[in-house]
């Protein structure tokens, strides 16, 4: 039985895992460094260079914030608690058919399978993550770069072209970081939400240039 076409925007926000960062070996300043502040400048800079780098890795980072939007309505999941966030997630989202990201396949599915293994939370619907189908995922930055490597730009930029807007408040996914240190976490909510309700105008505007013969039901091949 084919079940009704359901789709959902997803977008995700990480922060490093620190509890994690003792995997991750301390980086020596160069020989020629005497100057002790300019060694502490450099370890400075390396620990933050690390904290951003963790963020983005899915080993060494975590789930903070999940916007989902919709054709009739946007919501975020917020919670410091991973593996509750997680379980919310995956239980919110059992009765969609397809889902859309940007830059999906490469960042926010691949960290959303990997963080439920680490938390042995249960998946309820196997994302499609193949590069060069859309199955039951459609990774909208892939189908504007027609599947090659990530070019310069990112969301902002597409949001910029296509819908003429850009971040919202001027935030960037990097500065994540420094509003969660500063615990401004309805600004990150608020970030999360942008970023998923600019997604799903972005699919909404795309879909008949790039999705014109794509019928609007649940791909039986991922079921």
């Amino acid at each position: 039985m084919i079940k009704p076409f359901n789709p959902i925007a997803i977008d995700i926000e990480t922060v490093a895992n620190r509890e994690l960062e003792f995997l991750i070996p301390d980086k020596e300043p160069p020989r020629h460094y005497k100057d002790p502040d300019k060694i502490k400048e450099f370890h400075e800079q390396t620990r933050q260079k690390t904290t951003e780098s963790m963020a983005l890795d899915w080993r060494f980072g975590k789930i903070l914030c999940i916007g989902l939007c919709g054709s009739e309505e946007s919501r975020v999941l917020f919670d410091h608690d991973e593996r509750s966030l997680l379980e919310v997630f995956w239980n919110q989202i059992a009765g969609y058919t397809f889902f859309i990201t940007f830059n999906g396949i490469h960042f926010d599915i691949p960290f959303l399978i990997f963080r439920s293994a680490y938390n042995d939370v249960p998946v309820s619907v196997h994302i499609d993550t193949h590069r060069y189908r859309i199955g039951n995922h459609c990774d909208i930055r892939l189908l504007l770069e027609n599947h090659d490597p990530p070019r310069i730009g990112g969301l902002s930029l597409y949001s910029q072209l296509l819908l003429g807007y850009g971040t919202w408040n001027g935030n960037k996914g990097k500065n994540i970081a420094q509003l969660y240190e500063n615990k401004e976490y309805q600004s990150i909510m608020a970030h999360c939400r942008h970023d998923a309700e600019t997604t799903w105008k972005l699919y909404e505007k795309i879909k008949p240039y790039y999705l014109p013969s794509y019928k609007e039901k649940a791909p039986d091949a991922i079921q």
